[in-house]
């Protein structure tokens, strides 16, 4: 922990010397429009902001994992070369008469307030990352010289940490390289080139001396570096220039992390080098390279156009991307074909594609006005029949590992090979919900001109108060802590209990924070009048049932353990907190009274009130299942169980809530068709989403189905694998009634009754998931109806 937070302080404090200061002075400080200004040079941009601030972290935090040297005094001397060559550097600009002017050296020999900041800022910048440097390889030597601490240095060489050094290293020396190329010819801009090389040939020369014969360990970390630096130089010399290109640079990132994580995590205790399996380097290699290639084509994709100079090579970007990761891919794991994982990369493959497509559209306004909506719709309708496939296949694996025979012979306990191929699974999965729900998004605002899509002219509203109470609920909350971690660990023969004090605190601190968290989201209504919004208030309503069975079910009822007084009301505040959180992420969230809010400031909002009512949720839980004091009697721990049900909650939230009500608010209310063209993009996403909705409900039912048969008993008709949608629908209503009046089990075993409760926390779940889809229907569907009724009202003034 001490080294995690070492290396995030040193981070913030390059930052904030580098990045931070230049944008103060920047915005603080009259400006010469005729001079190139700060947002001209990537290298201070985006260098200065993220690649040396990350690059200091990394540093910091792999020189903490290797062994201490005997001796330092490569330190100092490290520290003077990189003063000296920082001064250097200095120098070359002041002395040089012609430099290239810009807005930190606005004449020849003369630095201005931020000139004489940001050269402090090299020269110091220089001696740190050249000690930070130098202790690396300093430590790498000594680690190589050693046969007892040589597997540590390798599988520093091996590991990801590796490619992230390399990789800012290298983003920043091109970028910088570019801004000193502008005046190459100068005597500054020379000094800076003949800096960078200079530091470029030490670095490879230093690391070689270091590793000697087992530098070719660093072969695979390094290719990784240089496509993680090939994203960060695209990044920056090509960013995003609208709302759908960021939004498909994450989802063509996310589907390359779906195919990355068929690498699988390494298994605990095993040889983290790969060399227990061959492989080159760790599996962090490709969860950093892929995703960072597959972000490169969105960001060249976005200045394509249908120009045959342009698009050709836009097209050839894709090709070459997948070519490279299945090239690199081959490489590490030693792997000639892609065997079971074909169907991921062929998923990833149509993701990319998908992003590459879409942003050509959109650059043609003639022919993208009169067929976006209808391309959302076939694009809708293919993905959702394609993108589900490997996470179906992997879904009935992790099926057949819950049921493993080594489980069941070692009491539910899983080997630590199962826990990292289960791992893995889930990675991909979630890896590949995120960018669905990042197509389903894009989709939606990719239509915005055919549907008259209003550009943004309100903010988040939220005020100091609810700010200052919701931090205050974040700490009372954080007393459960404690707790929270007893209710994550693996059950391990005698679940080991918190002192009874400790389980005192907790839901005291959890009824409290969830009370102000009630109290802070009720206060932006306060004032005048509210305008209330119906839809808003059943989808906030349905989030927060679901929260409250979250509670119930996984710190309690799984458990065979009773509702009390005191569970309930934790259940109830947890619900409600998460009501008044929810409400207002799809009111003032989205933007009220014609005045929508830019469509990333609201994503952002929503994700923050989704990650607030995730901590308020996980802690209700556990305070439950603490209370309780019991060991639980689930697959797996309550937190995770609690996850589990999250991840699915937050993409309802998102898909079902978050979308709807955000087009609702971009377009015209005053337009005469407003109802009729949410309609159209709410059954677009129902198309997209319907079948994945219907796959994941099913598996709800069919885990209750497998859970009865392993206990030895019949499952339920409505939780075998074939039965239909419509079936397992209508057994909603009887189920989720006995769940809600049970409790008691009466007559049953103590695993029957196990199973009854799990039954019923199921179709809890489904029947929220299903009323969320009928309230977005309904909802619209009652605009329409208003619509209607508007248009055959006679004319004020008219004849009867």
């Amino acid at each position: 922990m001490m080294l995690l937070l070492r290396s995030a302080g040193i981070a913030l404090l390059v930052l904030l010397c580098g990045w931070g200061a230049l944008t103060w002075y920047w915005f603080s400080e009259p400006q010469d429009a005729k001079l190139l200004g700060f947002y001209d040079y990537p290298s201070a941009v985006w260098g200065d902001g993220l690649l040396l601030p990350v690059l200091a972290a990394v540093l910091v935090y792999s020189i903490g994992r290797l062994p201490k040297p005997k001796h330092h005094y490569p330190l100092a001397v490290a520290a003077i070369l990189g003063l000296l060559v920082g001064g250097l550097v200095i120098l070359g600009w002041v002395s040089d008469p012609n430099p290239g002017l810009n807005w930190t050296m606005p004449a020849p020999h003369y630095l201005n307030n931020a000139g004489k900041w940001h050269a402090g800022f090299l020269i110091g910048a220089s001696a740190l990352f050249a000690m930070l440097w130098a202790e690396l390889v300093h430590r790498l030597h000594s680690a190589f010289r050693a046969s007892s601490t040589r597997v540590i240095g390798i599988s520093l060489l091996r590991s990801g940490l590796f490619a992230l050094i390399v990789g800012t290293t290298f983003g920043y020396a091109a970028l910088a390289g570019r801004d000193s190329a502008r005046v190459g010819t100068t005597d500054a801009g020379a000094s800076s080139l003949y800096a960078l090389v200079g530091s470029a040939l030490f670095l490879a020369l230093g690391l070689a001396w270091a590793a000697r014969r087992d530098i070719a360990e660093a072969f695979a970390s390094t290719i990784g570096g240089v496509f993680l630096a090939s994203f960060f130089v695209c990044l920056a010399l090509m960013p995003p220039s609208s709302v759908v290109a960021i939004l498909l640079t994450a989802m063509a990132a996310a589907a390359g992390l779906s195919f990355a994580m068929t690498a699988e995590p390494a298994v605990q205790g095993e040889d983290i080098q790969g060399t227990t399996t061959g492989a080159r380097g760790s599996p962090a290699l490709e969860w950093l390279a892929v995703p960072a290639l597959f972000g490169v084509v969105p960001l060249i994709s976005q200045h394509a156009g249908f120009a045959p100079s342009r698009l050709l090579p836009a097209a050839g970007a894709v090709v070459v991307v997948l070519l490279l990761t299945l090239g690199f891919r081959r490489f590490r794991r030693r792997a000639k074909g892609l065997g079971p994982d074909t169907s991921w990369f062929l998923i990833a493959a149509l993701f990319l594609g998908t992003s590459f497509g879409v942003l050509v559209l959109i650059q043609a306004p003639d022919l993208g006005f009169h067929w976006r909506p209808i391309l959302l719709a076939l694009a809708a309708a293919g993905m959702s029949q394609i993108a589900l496939v490997p996470c179906q296949a992997d879904y009935a694996r992790l099926m057949e590992l819950e049921q493993s025979e080594i489980r069941k012979s070692s009491g539910g306990i899983a080997p630590p090979q199962e826990i990292a191929e289960q791992k893995g699974i889930w990675g991909r999965i979630g890896a590949a919900g995120v960018a669905a729900a990042l197509v389903i998004i894009t989709l939606t605002v990719s239509i915005a001109p055919a549907v008259g899509w209003l550009p943004a002219t309100g903010h988040v509203s939220i005020e100091a108060p609810s700010v200052v109470l919701g931090a205050v609920a974040l700490a009372v909350l954080a007393l459960a802590s404690p707790q929270v971690a007893d209710a994550r660990r693996e059950r391990s023969g005698q679940r080991q209990s918190f002192p009874p004090s400790l389980n005192g605190v907790s839901l005291p601190a959890t009824y409290a924070g969830c009370a102000l968290f009630v109290i802070a989201g009720s206060l932006p209504w306060t004032g005048s009048p509210p305008t209330f919004h119906p839809v808003a208030a059943l989808q906030a309503a349905l989030v927060a049932i679901f929260i409250m069975e979250c509670v119930v079910g996984n710190g309690l009822r799984l458990n065979l353990v009773r509702v009390t007084r005191a569970t309930a009301i934790l259940s109830f505040l947890a619900g409600a907190a998460t009501f008044v959180i929810a409400y207002w992420s799809l009111t003032k969230g989205v933007g009220t009274s014609g005045a929508p809010v830019h469509l990333l400031t609201s994503l952002l909002a929503n994700v923050g009130a989704m990650v607030i009512v995730g901590l308020i949720a996980l802690t209700a839980t556990a305070a439950a299942y603490g209370y309780g004091r019991t060991t639980y009697l689930t697959q797996y721990t309550p937190v995770s169980n609690a996850k589990q049900d999250l991840f699915l909650v937050s993409l309802l939230w998102l898909v079902l809530a978050w979308i709807p009500q955000t087009a609702a608010e971009h377009i015209s209310r005053d337009d005469e068709f407003h109802a009729v063209k949410v309609l159209g993009i709410v059954f677009s996403i129902i198309l997209l989403s319907g079948r994945t909705l219907i796959w994941i409900t099913g598996n709800n039912d069919s885990h209750s189905g497998r859970e009865h048969v392993k206990a030895g008993f019949s499952a339920p008709s409505h939780a075998l694998p074939d039965t239909s949608f419509w079936k397992r629908t209508k057994s909603l209503r009887k189920r989720t009634s006995a769940y809600l009046r049970g409790g008691d089990a009466v007559g049953l075993s103590k695993e029957a009754a196990r199973l009854e409760a799990l039954d019923g926390h199921t179709a809890v779940q489904n029947a929220v998931a299903l009323a969320l889809v009928g309230v977005t229907l309904v909802g619209t569907f009652a605009a329409l109806i208003q619509l209607a009724q508007d248009l055959v009202k006679p004319p004020a003034g008219g004849s009867a």
